[in-house]
């Protein structure tokens, strides 16, 4: 399974979109018991920067505030 996630990670897969059916890949994957793909999208997701609806990064947006 690990090699699929880095397959479709490498593939430009959002590991933190979700359905309302499924949940995220993240809440599959920890439902099914598998570790290491919890471990490999929590080390993606722990790497990314959130952004908020309308696409700006809330730490960019504080060093802007920052600078003005």
């Amino acid at each position: 399974h690990l090699a699929a996630v880095d397959s479709l990670l490498a593939n430009g897969a959002e590991p933190g979109r979700a359905n309302a059916k499924l949940g995220s890949a993240l809440h599959v994957a920890a439902a099914a018991g598998h570790l290491a793909v919890v471990r490999r999208l929590c080390t993606v997701l722990a790497a990314a920067e959130p952004v908020d609806g309308a696409g700006a990064a809330e730490l960019a947006r504080e060093a802007a505030r920052k600078k003005a």
